[in-house]
Formats: structure tokens, C-alpha cells, sequence
């Protein structure tokens, strides 16, 4: 039987990225389209590694499995991307706008799918209380910020130089692959969110900060 209090976690995960798209996008249909092959770029990046990570997790221990995910997730994601942004990017519109849209519509996809479907049925199966998906949902709203950052790098390849993708897929994957080392020293969710956060925040946000303004300067 689904909770009502279940509608708060998954509000939380959803609903700040939901309210920066629509005040970015507002009624431009081409920035919700933006958003929308953003989500379907994270599902087709998804979806073609899975087969990958399902024959490696016959042969490899979880800890290396882990890690192969985290950066199987970085060079999958940034490609598609970076596919994403080549057809998109300079299109007639501002470039920052579909960059945030792009971003935006990658990470909310991406906290829809494994998040806020997953908790209804999470619960279902272990009755868990509500307050334990909330550090979950904390987790989110870091990963989309980080799908923001990454998108913006992407961008810049596009206009600067490609081997920054490599940057993109490098910084997808390390931040991916942190949790590894954090579950070795904590088992608390919240502990392990806040440390997610006070590494991946700074590193987006100054990302975002220096990045914005170069692809801002761009004349299509």
C-alpha cells in the first residue's frame, strides 16, 4: 500500500530541478524539447551500456564492478551528450538556455527513472519508513547539479576543444566512483550525501560559474 508521506522524498528529488526548467523554458517550445532529449539521451546512454555491465557482473567482484559502472556511466552519458548538444546547441536560440535545459532534462530524467519510480516499490517490498528515502532525494538534486556542470563542459568542447569530453567523461566517472571509498569509512546516508555534496557542489558550481559566461559570449 503506497504512503502519501512517500510524496515528500520524491517532491524533494524532483521538484527544485522541475522549477529551474520551468522558469528557464517557460513556454519556448524549443528549450522543453531541449529538456526532453536530454532525458532521452541519459536513456539511451543507460540502455546501451547495461548489457555491458551485465556480462561483467558474472566476472567481477562488486567493489571493481562499481567502478567499471561509474565509468562505463561517464563515457556512455558524455557521448551522448555530447551528441545531444552537436545537434542542438546552435540552434536558433540562446546557447546558455539550452545548455540549462539540456542539463536540467538529462538529471531529471535520470532522478524520474531511478528514484522517484523506484521509492513506491522500494517501499512496497521492505515497508521502510518515508524518512529513509530522503538522503536519496538529497542525492539527487547533487547529481542534477552535476549533469548541469557537465553539460556546460560539453558545451564548451563544442566551441573550444573537443578533448574536453574527455574531461567530462573523467569528472562523470570520479565523482561516480567516490561512494566506493565513502562506504568504507561510513555507513550513515546522510553522512555519505554530505560528503558527495561538499565535493560535487564546489566543483560544479565553479564549473558552471567560469563556463557560463564563455558560452554566453558566443554570437550564433
Amino acid at each position: 500500500m503506497f504512503s502519501i508521506l512517500l510524496t515528500i522524498p520524491i517532491l524533494l528529488a524532483i521538484l527544485p530541478g522541475l522549477i529551474a526548467l520551468m522558469l528557464i523554458a517557460k513556454k519556448k517550445f524549443k528549450l522543453w524539447l531541449d529538456g526532453c532529449l536530454g532525458g532521452g539521451g541519459w536513456l539511451l546512454a543507460l540502455v546501451l551500456r547495461l548489457p555491458i555491465l551485465q556480462f561483467s557482473a558474472k566476472t567481477l567482484n562488486p567493489t571493481h564492478l562499481s567502478l567499471l559502472a561509474a565509468f562505463m556511466a561517464g563515457i556512455f552519458e558524455e557521448t551522448f551528450r555530447y551528441l545531444v548538444l552537436k545537434y542542438r546547441l546552435f540552434s536558433k536560440g540562446s546557447l546558455c538556455k539550452t545548455v540549462l535545459s539540456v542539463g536540467l532534462g538529462w538529471g531529471l530524467t535520470e532522478a524520474f527513472l531511478i528514484y522517484a519510480l523506484q521509492v513506491p516499490l522500494s517501499y512496497t517490498i521492505t515497508g521502510y519508513d518515508w524518512t529513509v528515502y530522503l538522503p536519496g532525494a538529497f542525492e539527487r538534486n547533487i547529481a542534477i547539479i552535476l549533469h548541469v556542470a557537465l553539460t556546460f563542459i560539453i558545451a564548451y568542447s563544442l566551441i573550444s576543444n573537443i578533448r574536453y569530453v574527455i574531461l567530462a567523461i573523467f569528472l562523470h566517472g570520479a565523482v561516480n566512483s567516490l561512494i566506493i571509498p565513502i562506504l568504507y569509512v561510513t555507513k550513515d546516508p546522510w553522512i555519505i550525501e554530505l560528503i558527495l555534496a561538499l565535493i560535487t557542489v564546489p566543483i560544479a558550481t565553479c564549473i558552471i560559474m567560469v563556463l557560463k559566461p564563455k558560452i554566453s559570449s558566443i554570437k550564433q
